[in-house]
């Protein structure tokens, strides 16, 4: 971009030179540059000056009496004419090449500015997505925890319907001969009433 612009203005900086000797050129001036050895001449106009070509309006006026065309005059005259024109051109291609630079340029910002929004929704997005986990699995911890709480107290209870049962077992010998022993004092009973009868 900056080498476009830099472009940019040496191409008008030729163009205001070639205007200035048409100008100069209409006036009966030249252009004469410092350099006089160098074409064409500097382009930042500093080293530049207009002299005039007749000294006197007495000597134009003989000049133009005796005028007789030179062909070197229309040659740097069409030099200085295709000049601008190409300096037109270029200047008319610049112009659309920072059309279109323009352009590109917006697109890309509207392009960088969708990619902004797109990101932006997506982590937004993202976020409720990962909140929504977290809520959940606190929810599933707290269920483990209920449940592990409820799974120790079941096997609480197991371990001493196992020791109750266990002693059941190894107590079921004593309990038949004491049921047998009861049920023989029962009967003895029952037969020393029956005999009171």
């Amino acid at each position: 971009m900056i080498i476009a612009l830099a472009q940019r203005r040496l191409r008008l900086q030729k163009i205001a030179l070639a205007s200035r000797a048409i100008e100069a050129a209409g006036a009966g001036l030249r252009v004469a540059s410092e350099k006089a050895d160098v074409w064409p001449p500097a382009l930042n106009g500093d080293d530049l000056q207009l002299t005039e070509v007749a000294a006197s309006p007495k000597a134009s006026l003989k000049s133009f009496s005796g005028y007789e065309k030179q062909e070197s005059g229309s040659t740097v005259t069409a030099m200085l004419d295709t000049i601008v024109e190409d300096l037109g051109k270029e200047r008319k291609a610049m112009d659309k090449q920072e059309a279109d630079a323009q352009v590109a340029y917006e697109k890309l910002a509207e392009d960088a500015q969708r990619s902004r929004e797109e990101a932006t929704r997506s982590l937004a997005e993202k976020s409720g997505v990962n909140a929504g986990l977290e809520r959940r699995m606190l929810s599933l911890d707290q269920k483990t925890s209920t449940n592990v709480e409820g799974q120790q107290s079941a096997n609480k209870y197991l371990a001493a319907l196992r020791e109750d049962c266990g002693n059941f077992v190894k107590t079921y010998q004593e309990r038949k001969q004491a049921r047998a022993g009861e049920v023989d004092r029962l009967e003895s009973a029952g037969a020393l009433l029956g005999e009171s009868r």
